[in-house]
This record gives structure tokens, C-alpha cells and sequence, in this order.
């Protein structure tokens, strides 16, 4: 089942998001839908590219208002394809990128977009070891809703 998307639902919605709406008629569609295991080619009604949580809660609330089931796009690199739906809204996570290090209290803290590649950068430019993901191109999600802390070479994690 397709659902239509029309130009008044991007127009009614945008300007409660910092990031983009983007629908299938938008030139960067295709790249957003785009991941990892390139099998996986699915059609969403809607992409909403997240760079807040307050436009993950925008986001859920238009799902919700417009009767659109709804994936997560974390990583883009589920080799299921969970993170694309056919017909629904992906909530993209991808450009939430924000990483703060505190080197006080050897405290990483980052966004749900970022990738293995970038939390090691973060780390590794303030002398912490990091642990979590071995391969650099992944996402960091599920951990990117913790906080780690890294002390005497033992890894804590909490939730936040």
C-alpha cells in the first residue's frame, strides 16, 4: 500500500523541525534512504532527518497525526533493513552528530547519529580509551542513549 504524500503535509510539518523533511519528490530522497545493505530498497513516505530530540518528538507526533507507521534510522547499517520502512516515516537519526567529551570526569556523551569512527576520534583526542563497536562505520546506537566512563582501563556504562 503506497501512501500518498502531499506537498501540504511537508508544508504543515517543516517548520516544526530543525532538519529536513524530506519527501520522494526531494532531490536528496534517494541518498537518505540509502543504507548499508544495498538489498534493501525500500520507498518511505517520508524521511525526517532528526538534528534534535525535539524533532525526534515532532517526528512521532506526525507519524502519529498522519497514520504512518514509523522505523529508526540509526547507523543505517542493520543488515536486516529495519531502518527503512516502504510507506511510512523514517525517523533519521543520522545527523544527530553532537559529541561531548568532559575529560574531568572521563565522560563521553553523544548523539544518536554518530559513528564508532567518530566517539574513538573524540576519545582518543582527549587520552580516553573507548570501548563499544569494532567496526568504525557503524553506528554507535543502541549505546548512544548511555554514558561511559572510562577509568583505571574499566568501561561503565549508565542510562541516562
Amino acid at each position: 500500500m503506497e501512501v500518498p504524500v502531499s506537498k501540504s503535509i511537508v508544508d504543515r510539518w517543516q517548520p516544526r523541525f530543525g532538519g529536513q523533511l524530506l519527501a520522494p519528490s526531494h532531490n536528496d530522497y534517494n541518498a537518505a534512504r540509502q543504507i548499508w545493505n544495498g538489498m534493501i530498497d525500500r520507498l518511505p513516505a517520508l524521511i525526517a532527518r532528526c538534528t534534535s530530540t525535539a524533532d525526534v518528538t515532532s517526528a512521532i507526533r506526525l507519524a502519529q497525526s498522519e497514520h504512518l507507521p514509523i522505523s529508526v534510522r540509526g547507523g543505517g547499517h542493520g543488515v536486516a533493513g529495519n531502518a527503512i520502512c516502504d510507506d511510512g516515516l523514517v525517523i533519521d537519526l543520522t545527523p544527530m552528530k553532537e559529541i561531548f567529551v568532559n575529560p574531568g570526569t572521563r565522560e563521553i556523551v553523544a548523539g544518536a547519529g554518530v559513528r564508532w569512527r567518530e566517539f574513538d576520534q573524540a576519545g582518543e583526542a582527549h587520552h580516553l580509551a573507548t570501548t563499544g563497536g569494532q567496526v568504525s562505520h557503524t553506528g554507535i546506537r543502541p549505546h548512544s542513549r548511555r554514558r561511559s566512563r572510562v577509568s583505571h582501563g574499566q568501561a561503565r556504562s549508565r542510562l541516562r
